[in-house]
């Protein structure tokens, strides 16, 4: 013995512990009838900074030959039309030894024209934009992990559209002048847990203008789909990306993902990522 440590020779098992952790939900569907950008979804990790301005959360602990369920989040579905149907993103949840993790999704961005209004809020992921063509009305609230959609300034009858929150910053608001006059997306956080996916997620879609620029992180104008776990809000008439659940562990211990999940494992150094992309199921640890 050396003190009171742990004696020579001795070799110490790994454990499940402390595992790293990122879980984000799906992004907020675009308004409908060259509406307004959705929401980005809500983004919390024990590896980077989580959004919302919120900072890192506790790793976590499961036991060994334990089932754990796992929900990863799709995107929000499209607003169609004269209404303000645009799908909020899905939640995203994780169970683990010490704590369940619940994520809600972004919110849909608001539709254009007569359907005109102010933003959808949030509870956890971020505020969809506001849609204007006469009126003028504020974004979205933010939730927990998200910032708010940005405003409009409205008037002329002329379609003029917030972009929607991201998990790293307020969508822009715009004021009535041309016609299809849209605002950015918020800006997105980074995630550099998984080596498989975006390194850049949960950006708010863009509202719909002129420009054929795209928006931000998975969010797309021109009625384009959000990309597949971004986790990012979609511009107007579009469905927004999906979210994902991320593991780190010691490479030690092999996942197994079970029946409804998608996943894939990389190595990297002493530890194994698991990335786990659609579905819902349950995961255990061997």
């Amino acid at each position: 013995m050396l003190g009171k440590g742990i004696p020579l020779g001795f070799i110490v098992s790994p454990t499940l512990d402390e595992v790293h952790f990122t879980v984000f939900s799906g992004g907020g569907g675009g308004g409908g009838n060259a509406g307004a950008g959705g929401g980005g979804g809500a983004f919390l990790s024990s590896y980077d900074l989580s959004g919302g301005g919120q900072p890192r959360a506790a790793v976590i602990s499961f036991d060994p030959l334990t089932n754990y369920a796992v929900t990863v989040g799709a995107g929000g579905v499209a607003g169609v039309g004269q209404s303000n149907n645009a799908g909020t993103g899905g939640t995203s949840s994780l169970n683990s030894k010490n704590i369940n993790i619940s994520l809600t999704g972004g919110a849909g961005g608001r539709s254009g024209g007569w359907a005109q209004g102010p933003g959808n809020s949030a509870s956890q992921g971020s505020g969809g934009g506001a849609g204007g063509y006469t009126g003028s009305y504020s974004g979205g609230s933010g939730g927990t992990y998200g910032y708010a959609g940005g405003s409009v300034s409205g008037g002329g009858s002329v379609f003029t559209n917030g972009g929607g929150g991201g998990a790293g910053g307020v969508g822009e608001s715009k004021t009535a002048g041309v016609q299809f006059n849209g605002g950015l997306g918020g800006l997105g956080v980074s995630q550099t847990l998984s080596p498989s996916i975006a390194s850049t997620v949960c950006s708010g879609g863009n509202g719909i203008n002129n420009s054929t620029d795209p928006g931000g992180g998975g969010g797309y104008q021109g009625n384009t789909n959000g990309t597949a776990n971004t986790g990012g809000g979609a511009a107007g008439g579009a469905v927004g990306g999906s979210g994902a659940v991320i593991l780190m562990f010691p490479k030690a211990f092999t996942i197994t993902f079970g029946a409804g999940l998608v996943g894939s494992t990389t190595t990297v150094g002493t530890n194994k990522v698991a990335t786990i992309t659609s579905g819902s199921g349950n995961i255990s640890f061997s």
